[in-house]
């Protein structure tokens, strides 16, 4: 049995975006409170393999999933499943 697990910082310290919501459409980021985190934990019994994986990120639905899908499957061999998400998600 094989298990891994990882994750990255992805939080944006000098992006030059626009934040959402707050009633302020025109608000800009100025720095994080907390880190944002892409995390994921992979699991393979020699049959099996399966891999989770958590993106803190506002608004990536499954749309951005379904187009992503071939290439994660051609980087790692697994077939994407399923998805879930928070809020507004899809």
């Amino acid at each position: 049995m094989k298990i891994g697990a990882a994750k990255v910082s992805i939080t944006p310290y000098f992006a030059k975006v626009w934040l959402a919501g707050f009633a302020n459409p025109k608000r800009k980021f100025l720095g994080a409170h907390d880190e944002g985190w892409a995390r994921a934990m992979y699991i393979e019994d020699g049959q099996e393999k399966i891999c989770f994986v958590s993106i803190d990120n506002l608004g990536f639905d499954s749309s951005r999933l379904a187009d992503m899908a071939p290439e994660i499957a051609e980087k790692t061999g697994l077939t994407v499943q399923g998805f879930r998400s928070g809020p507004l998600g899809g």
